[in-house]
């Protein structure tokens, strides 16, 4: 049934024949959530898709709470020397 809803909301066409002169509603069985989303369409009461969250739902409880860190001071730059990489001087031959 999404698919038919996907198609109807991108103007697929309900008004169609077959060669055996049959319409899109014709060829769904009677009376099913289908049947009445084709049926509406045809109406012109278009289906909303529901578009499923990509992000699950997380219970507040699973959550870590956050608490307030203390702030120590604000630092002024680096401390020290150079660390790591390569000394400077001659290579040895």
């Amino acid at each position: 049934m999404d698919i038919v809803k996907l198609l109807l909301v991108n103007n697929a066409r309900t008004d169609s024949i077959s060669k055996e002169g049959l319409r899109p509603i014709d060829l769904v069985p009677y009376n099913t959530p289908c049947w009445d989303v084709l049926r509406n369409a045809e109406r012109g009461k278009l289906p909303v898709l529901e578009i499923p969250s990509e992000v699950p739902y997380i219970p507040p409880f699973a959550l870590v709470q956050k608490t307030k860190a203390k702030k120590k001071g604000k630092k002024k730059g680096k401390k020290g020397g150079k660390k790591g990489g390569k000394k400077g001087g001659k290579k040895k031959k």
